[in-house]
């Protein structure tokens, strides 16, 4: 069977569905070992012959595009199934890979066969080290799939959950940022958003650093899908997804992981706000600098579309920062060095820190 043409990058349709409060992507689970999942053996039939029969060996499935041969069901999510894979071409330095594809019962909706292609489409134009590698897509006979790379690890939200409440470990929290604002930066740059960053959409591999996972493609509507406890007010609102939406969702996800928290108490941040809802007094795993920027972003006292390298300040210990900052910039405001940012870029970050 031959392979489809690379996806072309067209305006991708209305995703389908609204994710519930805290739901996490299940489709994020092919990468993760721990999550695994094993498909139990068919049901047999009275009149069927036994297993062993040659008459019940079904044959194996055919190659995607006569290459991708597809191994396990590892995952399942709302609309999709995900199975490990191999690339028969690539032997033998073949790297693990997984085919994500429609459930049976979504095939037939257009909706579910344009919101798969758009995502191929999406990560297609991207190529990051800290993002899940596209390899490639197709359809055939009415079974659109998307391959990409396989990295073992588990999401932020499990190692989270794991933490039992104490967050990551400073380290570990300086390589999370380090990498998220690196893949950030490399979806702004082409002129795009994630759109739904959360600890679900965050894989963090067996090496310690993080790969985000399922950007939303740009879409024709407003009606894109949400996660209520990590969108901003005015995303919640209905606003389609903006470069500040990022930031304010890496906000939550830094305060998190820090402290092994929701600063809102599992509340969605537009709910609390509009309650005035007070955040929590200064965490002890945070400094005072550390604090200042968080609580201004998370408040919506102050937004800064542009904050993203600014982020790297959460990345060194205190005392680190203080020994590596000239005295005479220590005085400056947050909002002084944010302008410097924005007037200078990010050199103007690097030679104040």
């Amino acid at each position: 069977m031959n392979a489809s043409p690379p996806p072309s990058i067209t305006p991708a349709a209305e995703p389908v569905g609204i994710l519930a409060d805290g739901e996490e992507d299940l489709t994020l689970f092919a990468f993760d070992d721990a999550t695994t999942r094993e498909t139990g053996p068919a049901a047999i039939s009275p009149m069927a012959a036994p297993p062993d029969a040659a008459s019940s060996a079904a044959p194996p499935p055919a190659p995607l595009a006569g290459r991708y041969l597809i191994g396990d069901l590892i995952g399942r999510g709302g609309l999709c199934d995900v199975f490990a894979a191999s690339d028969t071409l690539a032997v033998p330095y073949a790297p693990a890979l997984v085919v994500k594809r429609l459930r049976v019962e979504h095939r037939s909706n257009a909706e579910a066969v344009r919101e798969l292609k758009a995502q191929a489409e999406l990560l297609a134009r991207l190529s990051h080290p800290n993002i899940v590698r596209f390899v490639a897509a197709g359809h055939e006979q009415g079974d659109p799939w998307l391959v990409m790379e396989r990295i073992t690890g588990a999401s932020l939200g499990q190692r989270l959950r794991q933490s039992a409440g104490s967050g990551l470990g400073g380290e570990a929290v300086a390589t999370l940022l380090s990498d998220l604002i690196a893949a950030l930066r490399h979806i702004h740059g082409k002129g795009l958003v994630h759109g739904d960053l959360k600890p679900g959409n965050i894989l963090i591999g067996d090496d310690g650093h993080a790969f985000l996972l399922d950007p939303l493609p740009p879409a024709q509507s407003e009606a894109q899908p949400i996660t209520p406890l990590y969108a901003s007010p005015e995303r919640a609102a209905g606003r389609q997804p903006a470069i500040a939406d990022d930031v304010y969702a890496l906000a939550l996800v830094a305060y998190e992981a820090m402290t092994g928290r929701h600063p809102f108490g599992r509340i969605p941040p537009a709910e609390a706000l509009t309650a005035r809802r007070r955040l929590p007094a200064r965490p002890a795993e945070l400094d005072r600098a550390q604090w200042r920027f968080l609580s201004r972003l998370l408040t919506g006292n102050t937004r800064w579309t542009t904050a993203v390298t600014e982020f790297t300040r959460l990345t060194r210990p205190a005392r680190q920062r203080a020994d590596r900052r000239d005295k005479r910039w220590s005085r400056l405001p947050i909002a002084a060095l944010l302008l410097l940012a924005v007037l200078g870029g990010a050199s103007a970050i690097k030679l104040l820190f």
